[in-house]
């Protein structure tokens, strides 16, 4: 049996996505190989939360190794052993060198525009998405050029859970106001005044808060009576998964996010998502599941948030055709 060691600092719920449709498509053309998976600094939440996706992907999870942190940091006992193949996602040199200890007869590494690696890319890799890079790395790891297929099967009980909580004969429009940091998060006035303008096109307004918003239902319930908590339901709760959030996001007409965990979720669904970019990147982040319009502060005047209008984003949707009954 073949095997390959993949190397990250760390997976939060937004990476771990953005990467879960090529590793399954790696792990699809290469059946017969052993997949480690391996983070430097952070926990993986596929070990966690998201561990349903990982089942069948990942045969062992090793965390927060302290891999590639530092060249005076040992290699951990577990990870001693010979690889076919080790994959280090990092871009930079030093972290690189640390990685590059492991025995490997291929080693893969974006760092210094592939020097250390065994496989280049071609030119224009910097430039792509976190989801392409991945993707490519991936590729050269299985000299097979991958086609991954962005979608994420859910559970029957999932789907009928959604459908009962958001039932047919409805347009439904997801809004997502929270986000990890202060500077990724557009100013809750404008949600609330695009969630109004959403309610008199005939919408029915869906907010999405994750377990740090949870808060803001009792003030978003008071301005908008009429809105609806999926999430917060017994039968959600219940359910106790991420995956629910993409089985709602499915039930929407489209959604507009923060650049953030729950706004990954929310893509993930396959519903059209504008997401709203403040100093992060639009191009990196972009979600491959969904027709996703990024809406970047920068370009209406600065890189805050609170630069984007909620007029801005309501033209955006006038523009997109999403208001029309489909």
């Amino acid at each position: 049996m073949r095997s390959i060691l993949i190397h990250v600092t760390g997976d939060r719920l937004g990476d771990a996505l953005l990467k879960f449709p090529v590793l399954r498509a790696f792990r699809q053309a290469h059946i017969d190989t052993r997949v480690s998976w391996v983070t430097g600094k952070r926990p993986s939440i596929f070990a966690g939360r998201l561990s349903v996706l990982a089942d069948g992907l990942i045969d062992e999870i090793h965390e927060a190794t302290g891999l590639g942190q530092s060249l005076f940091t040992a290699v951990p006992a577990a990870l001693r052993g010979r690889y076919d193949v080790v994959v280090s996602t990092e871009s930079r040199l030093r972290d690189t060198l640390a990685v590059r200890r492991l025995h490997a007869d291929r080693f893969i590494s974006p760092a210094a525009n592939f020097l250390l690696s065994s496989r280049r890319a071609g030119p224009g890799y910097a430039q792509t998405s976190a989801y392409e890079q991945f993707r490519t790395l991936l590729s050269l790891a299985g000299d097979s050029d991958l086609s991954p297929v962005p979608h994420i099967d859910l559970p029957p009980t999932l789907r009928a859970a959604a459908a009962l909580i958001l039932p047919d004969g409805h347009r439904y429009a997801g809004l997502s106001p929270g986000a990890g940091g202060k500077s990724k998060i557009w100013p809750l006035e404008n949600f609330l005044a695009l969630a109004h303008w959403l309610r008199s096109h005939g919408f029915v307004v869906v907010f999405f808060l994750g377990p740090e918003e949870s808060e803001l239902q009792a003030v978003l319930a008071n301005r908008i009576p009429e809105a609806l908590f999926p999430e917060s339901t017994a039968t959600i709760r219940e359910l106790d998964s991420p995956l629910a959030t993409i089985a709602l996001a499915r039930r929407m007409r489209f959604s507009v996010t923060n650049d953030s965990g729950g706004g990954h979720l929310i893509a993930a669904g396959g519903r059209p998502t504008i997401t709203l970019y403040g100093h992060t990147s639009a191009r990196k982040f972009a979600s491959p599941y969904c027709v996703q319009l990024a809406l970047c502060a920068e370009e209406y005047g600065d890189r805050s948030l609170a630069s984007l209008g909620s007029d801005i984003v309501q033209a955006a949707i006038t523009t997109a055709g999403l208001l029309e009954v489909t």
